[in-house]
């Protein structure tokens, strides 16, 4: 059986890794290399790669035909696997084809739930969504209340919810007075970093000096193309960061060779672009406006009406230098003065077009990936995730997977991503948009041994019930699979 994958072009660039690339990655990668030891009745997959460049879900001609001639090129009854951050956008172009292929779109965010968009722009792609998923034989959903919200919002039944997997990784070592926090995100409007910031500045208030980790040290240089946010300090130790910035330039040119390596069978349809070159033939202005379902930044320009707005300067990457592809795009904020930093160090992980005021203790990371962001991870306590809407939060899981406790927005598929155990909750989930709240949470953990070995006690319990990409791909194959499609409850194809 061949398994026809439309994606976005940027699944494997290194600059702007994301959940949904990640989750696309994952689950075909398991279905080409074992699709047959997969527990399922599915054959064998041969899985043929349509990687499409454009500004998703708002492409331009091109890209529209370039997935037309892929469609055209797909024998009756076919099987198309797409990412809902293109399908959802091109009803028009997937028509023509529902009634000759199985068209399975897998929705990693709502299109209109992306939060910076204008009232007009969220109806516009709320409409061009339905109209896509009427379309489909199949509809996936990453968690539990995205496909019910997908169903909701669309007039659907039978959505399935396919959770993201996690890959085992060694469990981080705590350090006694939990002072590490990371947060690995986008850096927009959606992943609520000016609520991170607002509340960091709560704690940074009165605090003695600490240094920051050594890990979140060596991922803190400027990232090409990245401006700094007003006020910035300038930092002594500039031969320092330059080494950190080379080794870990080193470090994501490495991971991205490695990945180039495997995707030898990715194609674009209709491009000049192959899946080696996708990665690199983004512009910074890609950069900023990566997928919305979480791929490093929001399409459309970061709005101005921010949450604790005096916590945050927006800035499209327009307004930047072409970053260098491939490389770690960091910066740290600081070093501050002795007596202005905090008894805890913050990391942040990301790209995009917001970039968080400089906030004593807080050093951006860039976007990291492999070896890099696991050895943020490792150097970590706490895991914050103060986002105002997420279908899942993979980054939730993937800290749980090394005992690490999570706080994070009580929002959309995160309480499942969290989870419970015997022990109770592995950290605690607060109201959006609130700073307050999570500068409260940060202060009682901090002060609190026996709540830090609480939470870290449901951490590693929770560690050990994870779903893997495994169980993952196996559930995603029996979707796909035309004998379990016929057995299971499809969408309702009524228009609303």
């Amino acid at each position: 059986m061949i398994l026809h994958a439309v994606l976005p072009g940027d699944i494997d660039d290194p600059a702007a890794p994301s959940g949904g690339n990640r989750y696309d990655r994952e689950v075909l990668r398991r279905l080409a290399e074992r699709g047959h030891s997969l527990n399922t009745d599915i054959k064998p997959l041969s899985v043929r790669e349509i990687a499409v460049p454009a500004d998703w879900p708002r492409p331009g001609p091109r890209p529209r035909q370039a997935v037309a001639e892929a469609l055209a090129s797909i024998p009756d009854g076919g099987t198309v696997l797409l990412d809902g951050l293109v399908a959802c956008a091109i009803p028009d172009i997937l028509e023509p084809h529902a009634s000759r292929l199985h068209l399975a779109i897998l929705v990693h965010l709502p299109l209109a739930d992306e939060t910076s968009l204008s009232e007009h722009e969220a109806a516009e792609l709320n409409l061009l969504e339905q109209r896509a998923l009427h379309l489909a034989t199949t509809v996936m959903a990453t968690s539990t209340q995205a496909a019910r919200r997908v169903e909701q919002l669309h007039h659907l039944s039978g959505v399935h919810a396919i959770p993201p997997g996690v890959d085992p990784a060694p469990p981080a070592v705590p350090s006694p007075e939990g002072t590490r926090f990371l947060t690995v995100a986008s850096l927009t409007h959606r992943k609520g970093l000016d609520v991170l910031t607002a509340a960091l500045k709560q704690l940074s208030r009165s605090a003695p000096a600490t240094p920051p980790p050594d890990a979140a040290a060596e991922a803190s240089d400027v990232a090409p193309g990245t401006a700094a946010a007003p006020g910035m300090a300038a930092t002594s130790t500039a031969a320092a960061q330059n080494t950190a910035a080379t080794s870990i330039a080193a470090t994501q040119s490495t991971a991205a060779t490695s990945t180039a390596a495997t995707q030898s069978t990715a194609v674009t349809q209709g491009m000049a672009a192959t899946q080696g070159t996708a990665a690199t033939q983004g512009t910074a202005a890609e950069a900023a406006r990566a997928s919305l379902a979480g791929r490093g930044g929001n399409p459309m320009e970061a709005t101005s009406d921010m949450k604790a707005t005096s916590a945050v300067q927006a800035l499209t990457a327009e307004d930047s230098p072409e970053p260098s592809r491939g490389a770690s795009a960091a910066r740290a904020i600081g070093p501050e003065p002795a007596h202005a930093a905090p008894p805890w160090s913050c990391t942040i992980v990301g790209a995009g077009p917001v970039v968080p005021e400089a906030v004593p203790g807080v050093r951006l990371a860039g976007a990291l990936t492999g070896p890099a962001l696991d050895a943020a991870y490792a150097n970590a306590d706490l895991f914050i995730l103060p986002s105002r809407a997420e279908t899942y939060g993979m980054v939730v899981t993937e800290a749980l997977a090394r005992g690490i406790p999570v706080v994070a927005s009580d929002v959309g598929g995160v309480p499942e991503a969290l989870g419970t155990t015997a022990h109770g909750l592995p950290g605690r989930l607060l109201p959006p948009g609130d700073p307050d709240a999570l500068a409260d949470t940060l202060r009682e953990w901090l002060a609190d041994p026996a709540l830090r070995d609480r939470w870290r006690t449901a951490a590693r319990a929770r560690r050990e019930r994870l779903t893997s990409w495994d169980e993952t791909a196996r559930r995603i194959a029996e979707c796909l699979s035309p004998t379990t499609g016929k057995d299971a409850t499809p969408p309702d194809m009524t228009p609303a």
